[in-house]
């Protein structure tokens, strides 16, 4: 929550995943939030590994959100993946918060 606030994103949707590691990331509620996902989204997880249970699952699901144009943050890795070719360190970006 304090890296959504830091980082000015809201509204938030918090989603808690209780299905059985054992299944595809497809099947999963990352799954179905990716396949709703819409280009400028963003997803943020505390770690990579949260995303999915192998490598190769984790790589299909940044290759799908890159097509969808859907950033997904990376929160104890200080990373972002937003689409591009490149993976930027939190450190490059400067955050500004406007409330009007």
């Amino acid at each position: 929550m304090e890296y959504a606030n830091q980082h000015c994103f809201a509204p938030l949707l918090f989603v808690e995943d209780t299905a059985s590691g054992k299944l595809p990331w497809q099947e999963l509620e990352i799954g179905k939030i990716l396949e709703k996902a819409v280009a400028g989204d963003t997803i943020i997880t505390s770690e990579i590994s949260k995303l999915a249970r192998s490598i190769r699952q984790v790589l299909q699901l940044l290759e799908m959100a890159a097509s969808k144009s859907v950033a997904v943050h990376i929160v104890k890795s200080n990373l972002v993946m937003d689409g591009s070719n490149t993976i930027h360190h939190h450190s490059n970006y400067s955050w500004v918060c406007r409330t009007d």
